[in-house]
């Protein structure tokens, strides 16, 4: 058997992504609307509960800036998402609404009632659905169960890429997150624990950087629970008696795919060859993998 993980393919230089993350970092940068008690506003809170509290009969909206985001003007943004860490156990069904706040340099939070949802939000959205259950087991993790989608999207409209202007490098960033219906997952908040509040993570290219899809990466498979590639359009397609499974990869490279040797394979059915063509330049191909019958350690390829 063999495993599969963080596959990519460059053409000519790579691109040169620039990541920032950026943690809450006071008690006023984020709070809890309670939605069905006359919108009150928490600014103490210990927790962030996403949807409801108390079990779904508190319907609340939750706000989350973030200081001193330093994205240029001018920026590509390639990646973004939320990192959340468990504060207690909950298995209802949750799915929310992922906004950004449309402001250049959204202001922190008061106890002013509706002070979240009155803000104006972007055009742009993110559904965060079925998010899984937060066990027991889980308290004090930050994985990919408690990590949001992809919101390159609200983070291009902020910043400017899609029609927002006042945006300046160091500016604050927020986001509101609705109910969409509701359920329950509690992470820590800065009141909580500061160290484990909300994560931003940004990934972008500098104006004036190299593209990453026109002379950099072209495709690059996460195995994230499916075969897709999430920066092209070179997705794949599974073949094989039984299913491929999905398994924990190499460790900092998410998930990753198991092979039986035998006929699983991943055929890949997007794009054209016209995509890959290329002149005066070299095609790069990376990833981590290992093989049950010489080696259990994780191998670059």
């Amino acid at each position: 058997m063999a495993t599969l993980a963080s596959l990519s393919l460059s053409l000519g230089l790579a691109a040169q992504n620039v990541v920032i993350e950026v943690r809450v970092a006071d008690g006023l940068d984020d709070a809890e609307e309670h939605l069905t008690e006359a919108n009150a506003i928490d600014i103490t809170s210990s927790d962030l509960e996403l949807g409801a509290e108390d079990g779904g009969a508190d319907v609340q909206a939750i706000g989350i800036r973030f200081r001193n985001v330093d994205i240029p003007v001018g920026s590509t943004i390639i990646k973004a998402y939320i990192q959340f860490t468990v504060d207690e156990a909950d298995t209802e069904d949750t799915s929310v609404r992922i906004f950004g706040e449309l402001s250049g340099n959204p202001v922190e939070y008061s106890t002013a009632a509706s002070d979240i949802t009155s803000r104006k939000k972007t055009t742009a959205s993110v559904d965060w659905n079925n998010i899984p259950v937060w066990d027991d087991a889980s308290i004090g993790l930050a994985g990919l169960d408690q990590r949001t989608p992809d919101l390159s999207a609200i983070v291009r409209e902020l910043i400017g890429q899609v029609g927002q202007s006042g945006w300046t490098a160091k500016n604050a960033m927020s986001f509101i997150i609705m109910p969409n219906p509701g359920g329950e997952r509690t992470a820590e908040s800065f009141n909580g624990v500061p160290e484990a509040a909300a994560l931003l993570h940004i990934e972008y290219v500098p104006a004036g950087g190299k593209p990453p899809i026109a002379n950099g990466l072209v495709a690059y498979w996460d195995f994230e629970g499916n075969f897709n590639d999430s920066v092209g359009k070179f997705n794949g397609t599974p073949s094989g008696t039984e299913p491929i499974p999905f398994v924990n990869g190499k460790s900092g490279f998410g998930k990753a795919i198991k092979l039986n040797g035998e006929d699983q394979e991943v055929e890949i059915t997007g794009g054209e060859p016209d995509d890959l063509a290329f002149a005066g330049g070299s095609m790069y191909i990376a990833g981590w993998f290992k093989v049950d019958a010489f080696d259990t350690s994780w191998q670059a390829l």
